[in-house]
């Protein structure tokens, strides 16, 4: 079964905050961020109060709360537009361009305007159903990024997935519960 798509810059936006949102890395960053600023601020009131400066220790009592009350909304949107600048630069051949995957015997052939591959069934490490896409994780690091609903139905990618699930012996994860927090 050969399936054609095409990926726009909103596709690729909910994979990279999908990996995200997964990474240690991100996670841990983003919780030192959230965490700092707000210590740092405490102290300065700290020093403040210490000094009998119940102004300056109220203000930046009141800045360490709300810095760590509202870091999380900036922060969903730093990370948002980071992400939407990289996919501009390195995704700029793949967006908007027919893109197929099709289902062989052995392994998976994927094409692209700049590659063609084979795939064999037994590197695909992960499979997720994100409800509006599908995202196809290959031992390589690569991943397929397949859209639901647009050029090609419900219905059809989850016959595909189904098939590409049994040859590959991956469970496929429902993550329609997932939003970039």
């Amino acid at each position: 079964m050969k399936i054609s798509y095409q990926l726009n810059a909103e596709d690729y936006l909910k994979f990279q905050l999908f990996t995200a949102s997964r990474s240690k890395q991100v996670k841990s960053r983003r919780m030192l961020s959230r965490a700092i600023w707000p210590v740092l601020y405490v102290a300065l009131a700290i020093y403040f109060v210490i000094d009998f400066n119940w102004v300056g220790a109220a203000i930046f009592g009141c800045i360490a709360i709300l810095w760590f009350l509202a870091y999380p909304i900036y922060s969903r949107f730093y990370y948002k537009n980071y992400f939407k600048k990289g996919i501009k630069e390195k995704y700029s051949e793949n967006l908007d361009k027919n893109l197929s995957i099709e289902d062989l015997a052995n392994e998976l052939h994927l094409i692209a305007p700049q590659l063609e591959s084979r795939v064999k069934y037994s590197s695909i490490t992960e499979i997720n159903d994100m409800g509006t896409h599908y995202f196809i994780h290959f031992d390589t690091g690569t991943v397929a990024v397949l859209p639901i609903g647009r050029e090609v139905g419900r219905n059809i990618w989850d016959d595909f997935i189904k098939q590409l699930a049994k040859k590959s012996g991956k469970p496929i994860y429902d993550k329609k519960d997932w939003v970039w927090k």
